[in-house]
């Protein structure tokens, strides 16, 4: 492994996953000397199109691709890359994380809305009376840490690419409302679909390529 890669993931190895300010400053650190070298993000690009085990996690969603591209040994912690599509159907979806995060966007820009917390957000909620509390925009650049207790929704510019550090599951499940739709329901992780949810959000190899190629147009080129 080249040492900028291993010295990244031995930063990313001392984070206390229980603490969110500890998560925040170390995590919020990697992320800026990524975006600060793009070569890190080349590195990792490289070890996943030989890894088929994640190339196997890849996933293909209505507004988004999803490419994990680092799994922690003790699985502490996972690092992604989401490229946008720019179809807007996430900006309706409020929504929470079995996870915290930490996020840096690459390129592009998206708007981020916050709604509130799980103590106060649940499935006998309204969708029509969720609005916003917090309305910002994230640009290039933009560094942020959120709770998995936080619920938010996304509309980002097409071909935004970000790169995600979520920590270990918190929890089983986490809650999605789709406001355009007006429905609400849970989802579980990987490990709770079945063989036909996985399929239907996987891609193929040719499309894997693309993704790959267009990674490197939008953010290494």
């Amino acid at each position: 492994m080249e040492k900028i890669l291993e010295r990244t993931i031995k930063s990313l190895e001392k984070i206390n996953w229980k603490d969110f300010n500890d998560i925040a400053l170390k995590s919020s650190t990697v992320l800026g000397d990524i975006f600060n070298n793009r070569r890190i993000i080349d590195l990792f690009l490289k070890n996943v199109v030989k890894n088929n085990n994640l190339i196997s996690l890849v996933e293909h969603y209505d507004f988004f691709d999803k490419l994990v591209i680092y799994i922690d040994k003790k699985d502490r912690f996972r690092i992604r890359l989401h490229v946008f599509s720019g179809e807007d159907s996430n900006k309706h979806r409020p929504h929470c994380h079995r996870w915290n995060y930490s996020s840096v966007i690459l390129q592009g820009a998206y708007k981020h809305n916050i709604y509130g917390t799980e103590d106060k957000i649940d499935e006998n909620t309204k969708i029509n009376n969720l609005n916003p509390i917090l309305v910002q925009e994230e640009k290039v650049g933009s560094i942020y840490t959120l709770s998995h207790k936080v619920f938010h929704s996304i509309a980002a510019q097409k071909d935004t690419v970000s790169m995600l550090i979520r920590g270990p599951a918190l929890k089983d499940r986490f809650l999605i409302m789709d406001k355009k739709v007006n429905k609400i329901w849970w989802e579980y992780g990987r490990e709770s679909e079945t063989i036909e949810e996985i399929k239907n959000k996987s891609v193929s190899p040719e499309n894997f390529k693309k993704i790959i190629n267009k990674i490197y147009s939008i953010v290494l080129n």
